[in-house]
Order: structure tokens, then sequence, then C-alpha cells
């Protein structure tokens, strides 16, 4: 039973991953890939997998979200072809049949949790569809998750009809930077070597099942607000398992904003440690907005929306950050396209607000401030008392807030 133990271990982190990422060492197997976005004249269909239309992969992104929000982990289970993504995993592993078997059967009365794990993240923040665009052939569903601190990440689905039902097939989590079966692959590589006769005479089944429970104690201790109890764990950690991936995930997000100089140089040295990492996107975001630097901001708003295929959620999250830092122009050229009330989040508006505050906008102040509380049911404290909005309280417009 041994088996079926370490693959709970390995989904009960992952499931984790669907938020700040996994341990990720290279393997011989090619990682998956997302395609380019497809032009109009490459948008026809390429196999009788990829034989799903437009409508087809909405309403999967329909049954999806509803599943999530009712929290039918079972339905939600069967719009995935989990066994495919797990069985690619497994398949690359050098183990015995034995192993193999129980590693799948493991991972699979383990995935309840994944789903499990969207669905409250959905109920305590955000988890809406952005958009399904064609990629390779095939149609992919993205979805925004953010939280209720303002922490987001993406999930991209590849939509395919398997075996005559419409599902998806590969799932790609933006902060892990990984398609879901290499995830997986890659955190039990070595528990399937440690599987071996050789690994068990050489401690090192021991020494990955510590490394487990070590990673699990820190995830438990950020679940529950812990921090610095979750951050203790990091520092007793041998050497060698602090600089690996999860672990340095996991200390960023054990690490407050507020502690401006160590969050910043927790982000910073794993840039470092993994500098081509796919997961940089956000990070790179992360640390220019901890930097105040412009130029790496920008940096990181282009990789994630080459891999989102764009998402004006973020547009408007890094316009406000680029206006704080006193880029108006750049700012103001990122939001022209954007309609914030389609995106149905009071943060879009709240962007939209700190720009027309740095911008001295008051007008546009009056407006979202309007949309906020109406629409919203945001209460305001008298602004008047607020540094921040010292220029919209001596302009004609504050006049109309106080009387509306």
């Amino acid at each position: 039973m041994q088996n079926l133990k370490i693959a709970s271990l390995f989904l009960s982190l992952i499931a984790i991953g669907l938020f700040i990422g996994c341990d990720s060492k290279k393997t011989v197997t090619a990682p998956a890939t997302i395609p380019s976005l497809d032009s109009d004249s490459e948008s026809e269909v390429a196999t009788a997998e990829s034989n799903v239309s437009d409508d087809e992969a909405a309403k999967f992104a329909e049954d999806w979200l509803e599943a999530l929000r009712t929290r039918s982990i079972a339905n939600a289970g069967r719009l995935v072809a989990w066994k495919e993504i797990l069985g690619r995993s497994i398949d690359s592993l050098d183990v015995a049949e034995k192993h193999r078997n129980g590693l799948m059967q493991g991972a699979m009365e383990a995935i309840p949790t994944l789903s499990g794990e969207i669905s409250d993240a959905m109920v305590k923040g955000s988890y809406k569809l952005v958009h399904i665009k064609r990629r390779g052939g095939y149609p992919f569903a993205l979805f925004r998750l953010v939280d209720p601190t303002g922490g987001f990440n993406y999930h991209l689905f590849r939509v395919v009809n398997v075996r005559g039902r419409v599902r998806a097939d590969q799932f790609f989590i933006a902060m892990t930077g990984e398609e879901m079966s290499d995830t997986f692959r890659n955190v039990i590589g070595a528990g399937a070597q440690s599987l071996t006769i050789a690994g068990r005479l050489s401690g090192a089944q021991q020494q990955f099942l510590d490394d487990i429970k070590a990673q699990k104690e820190m995830h438990t201790a950020i679940s529950a607000g812990k921090l610095d109890a979750a951050l203790g764990v990091y520092k007793r950690m041998p050497e060698r398992l602090r600089k690996s991936k999860m672990p340095m995930l996991y200390r960023i997000m054990a690490t407050e904003l507020d502690d401006g100089d160590n969050y910043a140089r927790a982000v910073d040295e794993y840039l470092e440690t993994f500098p081509g990492d796919a997961a940089a996107g956000i990070l790179t975001l992360d640390a220019g907005v901890s930097h105040k630097d412009t130029e790496m901001i920008l940096k990181g708003h282009a990789s994630l929306k080459e891999w989102t295929g764009g998402d004006p959620f973020l547009d408007l999250m890094v316009a406000a950050n680029l206006a704080v830092l006193n880029d108006l122009e750049k700012a103001k050229e990122l939001i022209q396209p954007v309609d914030a009330k389609s995106i149905e989040m009071p943060d879009a508006h709240d962007y939209l607000l700190t720009i027309a505050l740095t911008e001295g906008n008051y007008e546009e102040v009056l407006q979202q401030l309007q949309i906020l509380r109406d629409d919203y049911g945001y209460e305001f404290v008298d602004l008047s008392e607020v540094e921040e909005y010292k220029g919209f309280v001596a302009s004609p417009q504050f006049k109309k807030w106080q009387t509306r």
C-alpha cells in the first residue's frame, strides 16, 4: 500500500500547485508545450480529436464552472480526462508494473482533492472563463483565478473529443509553467526511483518521503495562515531542498507583501535559480512591482500575455501599477481597448480608480466610485480624510459624490 500513500501525497502537493507551483526536475520526456494562437487560415480542423466546435468548447467551460460552483466534484472529474493525463506521466517512468498500477490507483483516488481546491478558491475569490481561442487546431479554454488577497493564476485546458465525449485532455497552469502530466511526472520521478531496490537500500525512499512531509507541512501552515511557521519549516529544510522549485515558491507565498525586502529577495532568488522557467512571467511581474521597476513589469506582462493569449483584467492590473509609478502614458495605452464592465469584477474598477486618481481625472474617479458603491456594494469612509483623494475632494465632482 506504500505506492498508494505516496501517490496521495503527490496529489496533495500538486493540488496547491494549482495555485503556486510544483517541483520540476529535468526528465527525458519532452514536456507538453502550448501552441501559438491560430490565425484565421489555420483554424481548419486538424484531427478527429480536435473536431470540437467553439460552441462545444464553450459548453465544456460552462459545465466546468457549474460543477465547481455547486461543488459537484464527480461532475468536474468527468470533464477532465484524468486517466489520460496521469497515464502520460506514469507511462514515462522506469518502474515495475506493480508500482505503476499502484501510483495510478492512488492518484485517481486523490483527484477529487484537485477539483475541491479549485472549488474552494472559486467560493473565496473569483474563478472565471477569460476566453476560448484555437491553438494548433484545438480550442483552448482559459480560466482566471483571483484570490481574496489579489493573488492570481491561470488555468488553460485543451478541449478535445475523447471517444465521443467533449473533455479536457491537457491542463496547463501558469504558476507552474507546466501541463499537469509533466508536473505530476516531475514530482513523482524522484519517488519512483526510490521504489527500486537500490533506492530502498540507499535510503533514497526515506529521504524522498521526508522531503514530501516537510513540503506538506509548509503547505499546511500556509493554508492555515501561519506564515511564520511556514518560513520556519523552510529554514529547517536541507539546502538541496530549499533550492528546489516548490519550496522556493512556498517561501514566496509565506512572505508578507508588506515585508518588501524579504519578499523581493525571495522572488529574486527564485528567478536566479530558475531563469528560464515557464512560470517566470507571473514572478517577473511580481518582482517588478516589488522593485518599482516598470521595465520588469512590462517584461512580465508581455510574457503572461503570450502565455494566456491576452486578458483585459491583466492589462488593467498592470496599467494601475504603471500609473502608481508615474508611467501614465503606457498605463493609458494599455487600458484604452479595455471594457472594465465586461470583466464583471470590482477589482477591475478599483484599478481604473487608481489610474484616474493618479492622472487627476476626477470625472472618471467619480464614475468608478459610483460603480463600486452601486454595483458592488462598496462602503467608503469619509474621503476628505484620505490623503490620496485630496485632489478629488477639492474638485466639483466631490460635491456630486456627496449628494448621491
